[in-house]
């Protein structure tokens, strides 16, 4: 299969790719050769950037609330994601299949053992990420500046560790301490991939004959609840 072969050759490759960088002339110690002075020499008068920020740091009266404050201060400052709050529950299917631009070449695992250099995907052949690995978790996607979507994605963090949660806007730094584990944040191209359009919402993977979809799913806010969003996990059927 494919993705085996990929794994497999990843490794070797990696291998293969530091060994040529230590045997490459020159490799591992610089080589240097003084060509003497041909100019007037000046001192460098400018401060070095690296002990500027860390003189600052020991000159202000707690470094570690300083250097805290510069992280929170960052975090404040996401962009948030221009979505709307979901309007009625729903699923979108999503076929995260992709297409090939180009043959995409590597080290294919051989019967005897060996490796060979060959091509893994052909360009313009379609394949799908589902076809080769499940993802172990959901991702819970909230607005970090509703207190009910907050609520809503802390109580399904207790209630299942099979959940990521990801905000679209707010401080993840504050909602990790909160929450005692990471969260992450959707930047324009993650939402722009999966095609978020409104809060909360949440990615997961189809079954049956949906398997090879994401499930995209929107919760109103009568169905902001975990039993709910549980339930949905999967996706949610379409009507007949």
């Amino acid at each position: 299969m494919i993705s085996n072969n990929f794994q497999a050759g990843l490794r070797l490759a990696a291998v293969m790719v530091m060994a040529l960088l230590l045997s490459a002339p020159g490799a591992g110690f610089a080589q240097a050769v003084d060509l003497g002075q041909h100019a007037r020499l000046f001192d460098i008068k400018e401060e070095d950037l690296r002990r500027r920020i860390a003189r600052e740091l020991l000159e202000a009266p707690n470094p570690a609330a300083a250097l805290a404050q510069s992280a929170d201060s960052y975090l404040n400052q996401l962009e948030p994601a221009r979505l709307g709050v979901a309007q009625r529950t729903r699923t979108r299917w999503q076929d995260p299949s992709v297409i090939a631009k180009e043959d995409i070449e590597g080290p294919i695992h051989q019967s005897d053992g060996s490796y060979e250099w060959g091509v893994l995907v052909r360009a313009g052949t379609r394949h799908n990420p589902l076809d080769y690995v499940r993802p172990a978790t959901n991702m819970l996607l909230v607005d970090g500046r509703s207190e009910q979507q907050l609520r809503l994605a802390l109580d399904t963090l207790q209630a299942t560790d099979r959940v990521k949660v990801v905000l679209t806007a707010g401080n993840p730094g504050k909602v990790s301490e909160v929450a005692g584990e990471p969260i992450f944040y959707a930047d324009s191209a993650f939402i722009e991939r999966f095609d978020i359009r409104a809060t909360p919402s949440m990615i997961g993977v189809g079954e049956g004959s949906r398997s090879r979809y994401l499930a995209i799913t929107e919760f109103s806010e009568s169905d902001m609840t975990v039993a709910f969003v549980l339930s949905a996990w999967n996706g949610i059927a379409e009507e007949p």
